[in-house]
């Protein structure tokens, strides 16, 4: 699952019958399926009971991976809590971090009208070296947050992108160049586009606005 390929290494999770996870990593050497030579020596980082999901390699020396909850929740009112791990090589050795744990409303990623990928608008944002930006949600709504690599905290940056109105619940962080940029989840009723036309000064029912983002700070 969730194979990733950095220069000459292909790294990935491993789920056996038992529901033990694994993160792999191996060489890559592709061969042709009918090949008898096919056996690779397999590495493992790490061995797991609980589910990891969603690695993501920045280099063949670092990387970060989600730990999902086991249970199902049926409630839409509940939330899956999952964490984020960092795992770090140094010299030969792996060693694997908790950095934060991040909330998730069940109803936006179970039910009979989600799929798997239902999740994927949630996942934490990695692209910057310097920060992770993730949401979460809590008091009905979501807050967005970034962890600061160099000194291991988390900072709340809600304020800085939106204002406290209940219409404004965002998702997706998405990096591009040197801005953070967030979706909005909006309700499809007549309620949500009075209140566009109200807050855009239109009567139009298409309405236009640009998303939300945020300059992001690098540490240099």
């Amino acid at each position: 699952l969730y194979p990733q390929k950095i220069d000459s290494q292909l790294f990935y999770i491993k789920r056996d019958i038992n529901s033990q996870s694994s993160i792999v990593t191996t060489i890559w050497e592709p061969q042709a399926m009918n090949s008898r030579n096919n056996i690779l020596k397999n590495y493992t980082i790490l061995e797991s009971n609980q589910n990891l999901c969603f690695l993501y390699m920045t280099s063949d020396s670092h990387g970060f991976y989600l730990q999902a909850p086991i249970e199902k929740i049926e409630d839409d009112l509940r939330s899956y809590e999952f964490s984020c791990f960092q795992l770090t090589k140094k010299s030969t050795t792996w060693s694997t971090e908790k950095i934060f744990n991040f909330k998730i409303p069940s109803k936006y990623i179970t039910g009979t009208n989600r799929l798997y990928e239902s999740l994927e608008p949630f996942l934490p944002n990695y692209t910057n070296s310097d920060f992770v930006y993730f949401v979460n949600f809590q008091l009905d709504a979501f807050e967005l947050y970034r962890f600061v690599v160099s000194s291991k905290t988390i900072e709340n940056v809600s304020h800085e992108i939106l204002q406290k109105k209940s219409y404004q619940k965002i998702f997706a962080p998405y990096g591009r160049g040197t801005k953070i940029f967030y979706g909005f989840i909006l309700q499809e009723n007549v309620q949500t586009k009075k209140m566009l036309s109200s807050i855009f000064e239109t009567d139009k029912e298409d309405v236009y606005f640009e998303l939300p983002f945020l300059n992001e700070k690098y540490n240099s």
